[in-house]
């Protein structure tokens, strides 16, 4: 029998139709590797949550941060080796998280360990530049820093109202003055204390801390708090949330296009095609777009008092009529 061989243009056309089928699955396999990797991200935040809520269970519904887990740092005294120990006064996924994913002991390793691999968001590529106290990461003799911390707790969350410097003897971390928050009078770091609407508050978001404008990067700190929101140094898991901004902190939005989220803000919050996970305090986990995170009544404990108007020292893209938008305004 006679045998063909294809001519050029049969193989042409076999290769142009393969060409164009690839461009046709291309996009959604990256939709896919995209859609994976939120789902990773989503189990992470989850399982932080459902540790919180075993550990306030055992702790008489305390919040692990620096007034209860921290305190012994923010006493400035020695970090105890273990797993479980805050490895910084606001660390709190070493106290939830520590045993079950078998952190190290060492404080710093500790700390390169949470950054770099057992709770790295797949999506975030942001990398610390410089280091601005403490004693050196390993990774640093690599003459590499770490990515930067994948998620936050918010920080009103985890203090006593301005003006509280002590209880029963014992110095605590409080809001401080300046702040654009003044939270309810006789509020505690409870989880019973959070408000009415657990599931509208987020325990952890997608976030970082701190922007250094010397380096136009984020910096680090391997030691403890100063004093909280602006002492000298800083830990690096806390954060006022995503609908704030300024002092380290770089959730822009640009007023001037409609409120767009800044390209930093999408690197290091709205990671997820312009949305963030944050797991709330009912133990599920949302997916925030730019307008719903920038409600600061999620990381915000409920009854407490905006003092500032929006767009002064939060973002508020909701309805131009709502009281969030004035001085003074209650928080839901």
């Amino acid at each position: 029998m006679e045998r063909r061989a294809f001519t050029l243009i049969e193989l042409l056309v076999v290769i142009a139709i393969i060409a164009l089928l690839l461009g046709l699955l291309l996009p959604s396999l990256a939709g896919a590797r995209e859609a994976g990797r939120a789902v990773v991200c989503q189990a992470h935040e989850r399982g932080v949550v459902v540790a919180m809520a075993g550990y306030e269970s055992e702790n008489k519904g305390w919040l692990a941060g620096p007034n209860t887990s921290g305190s012994d740092l923010q006493q400035n005294r020695p970090y105890v080796a273990g797993s479980s120990t805050p490895c910084q006064d606001w660390d709190f996924v070493s106290p939830l998280l520590g045993d079950s994913l078998s952190l190290p002991i060492d404080q710093l390793q500790k700390f390169q360990e949470i950054c770099m691999t057992k709770l790295r968001c797949p999506d975030n590529r942001e990398r610390y530049g410089l280091r601005f106290s403490g004693s050196p990461l390993p990774i640093e003799g690599q003459g590499e820093f770490p990515f930067t911390l994948s998620y936050m707790t918010p920080a009103y969350f985890q203090m006593y109202p301005n003006g509280v410097s002590s209880v029963g003897g014992r110095s605590v971390e409080s809001v401080p003055s300046g702040e654009p928050v003044a939270l309810r009078r006789g509020y505690v770091p409870r989880a019973d204390q959070i408000g009415e609407r657990p599931a509208s508050k987020a325990f952890a978001f997608e976030g970082a801390r701190y922007w250094n404008t010397s380096i136009n990067g984020w910096d680090y700190s391997t030691v403890t708090n100063g004093t909280g929101l602006i002492g000298t140094p800083q830990g690096n898991f806390l954060s006022r949330g995503s609908a704030f901004f300024g002092s380290g902190e770089n959730y822009y939005r640009d007023a001037q296009h409609g409120y767009k989220p800044s390209d930093l803000l999408q690197r290091i919050s709205l990671r997820h095609s312009e949305k963030m996970n944050a797991g709330m305090f009912d133990g599920h986990v949302e997916t925030l777009d730019n307008v719903r995170s920038s409600d600061p009544s999620y990381y915000v404990p409920s009854q407490s008092r905006l003092l500032a108007p929006a767009q002064t020292w939060y973002y508020y893209l909701g309805p131009a009529n709502s009281p969030l938008r004035q001085p003074n305004a209650v928080i839901p």
